[in-house]
C-alpha cells in the first residue's frame, strides 16, 4: 500500500463534479467567511457529501451572523438568512 492510500484510507471519497464533468477522489472544504476573507467557520468532508449537508453542520457553531449564499443553497438548506 502507498503512502498517499494509507492517508485517504477510511475517510476520503470519490466524487463527481457536474460543472467540469470530471471524478476526483478526496475531500471538500467548506468554508465561511467574512467580506473581507477572514475564515470563520470550515469543514472538511469526504468528495462524496452533498454540499448542502455539510453547510447545516457549519451553521451550528455560529451565532448572531447574518449569511449570504446563493438562492438554492440557503433554500434547500432550509436556513433563515440569519442564525441566533
Amino acid at each position: 500500500m502507498t503512502k498517499p492510500e494509507v492517508t485517504f484510507k477510511g475517510f476520503a471519497a470519490p466524487g463527481y463534479c457536474a460543472a467540469r464533468q470530471m471524478y476526483y477522489f478526496g475531500y471538500k472544504l467548506t468554508l465561511l467567511t467574512t467580506w473581507n476573507g477572514i475564515p470563520i467557520a470550515y469543514d472538511l468532508v469526504p468528495a462524496n457529501t452533498d454540499e448542502r449537508v455539510a453547510v447545516e453542520s457549519l451553521f451550528d457553531s455560529i451565532r448572531g451572523c447574518t449569511i449570504y449564499g446563493d438562492k438554492e443553497r440557503l433554500y434547500r438548506c432550509r436556513l433563515a438568512a440569519s442564525t441566533g
